[in-house]
């Protein structure tokens, strides 16, 4: 500011900002190839499912150096923090689960069902911010999964047990 208080000057080093360039943004492509299979023998059920999508345009922050920010006066922001979609990847995965579930004739009311699963998810994204352009897994999954669930039920009565186990 000078003596009367006049803007004559603005500085900073970062800023976030919602986006760069609005009609740069472009809506996210989604591509996905998936195929299922199902065996059943007696009481015995063995079912599989794999699929691969192919994404693009993912909508994610990226860094952008200096930058003209139009304020009065206008001044250049030496990093700016704002979505782009240039982004791109691919992630695919693969669930196998069993089902048993024995029949018990000579006791009325028990039934008995195990369940054994195991999912596998893995991928890359493309990260293509402008200061370090990097490659990363998928977000908010694990890996590994694996699942377990024992039913026993007699009558009116029934315990369920669970169990998961997932990788980091």
């Amino acid at each position: 500011c000078d003596p009367a208080n006049s803007v004559i000057g603005v500085t900073t080093d970062y800023a976030p900002l919602p986006t760069i360039d609005y009609n740069a943004l472009k809506p996210e492509g989604l591509r996905s190839f998936e195929v299922s299979t199902i065996y059943t023998k007696n009481n015995i059920y063995v079912s599989a499912n794999a699929y691969y999508n192919i994404v693009s345009n993912i909508l994610l922050n990226q860094y952008h150096n200096n930058i003209p920010f139009y304020a009065s006066p206008s001044i250049i922001v030496p990093e700016v923090d704002a979505a782009g979609s240039s982004n791109s990847g691919y992630v695919y995965g693969l669930t196998v689960k069993g089902d048993y579930e024995p029949h018990f004739d000579n006791i009325a009311g028990l039934s008995l069902k195990v369940s054994v699963a195991y999912s596998l998810v893995d991928g890359q994204f493309t990260d293509n911010n402008l200061l370090n352009p990097t490659y990363k897994k998928p977000f908010f999954t694990a890996k590994h999964t694996l699942k377990a669930n024992l039913t026993i039920a007699y009558k009116r009565f029934s315990v369920h047990i669970n169990g998961l186990r997932r990788s980091a």
